[in-house]
């Protein structure tokens, strides 16, 4: 996900769920999904750092997949429905003034 922005890619949730290797900017919501997990961002248009980060998960496949194993656990934790759902109410509660 070479992003030169973004707000919070459900794409990004959707392949660490998956298992899959994550390549990406740290922009926007990127750097909240990744957050504990040891994944290194890579900067925006930074094309260099890019090639780099690819050619590392080509090299060692099997620390690309440890990685992934990470952030898929992190992912399963941190963005469940329920959870997302509770933080936008929680959200909404507290803009129009409520206490829960």
């Amino acid at each position: 996900v070479p992003s030169r922005a973004e707000s919070f890619p459900y794409i990004v949730l959707e392949a660490g769920a998956a298992g899959k290797p994550l390549v990406a900017t740290d922009v926007g919501g990127i750097p909240e999904i990744a957050a504990g997990t040891g994944h290194a961002l890579i900067p925006p248009q930074d094309a260099s750092a890019l090639a780099q980060a690819l050619r590392q998960k080509l090299r060692d496949p099997d620390a690309a997949l440890a990685e992934a194993a990470e952030l898929r656990v992190a992912i399963a934790r941190k963005f469940t429905i329920a959870s997302m759902n509770n933080a936008i109410l929680q959200l909404y509660l507290n803009v129009l003034g409520h206490k829960v």
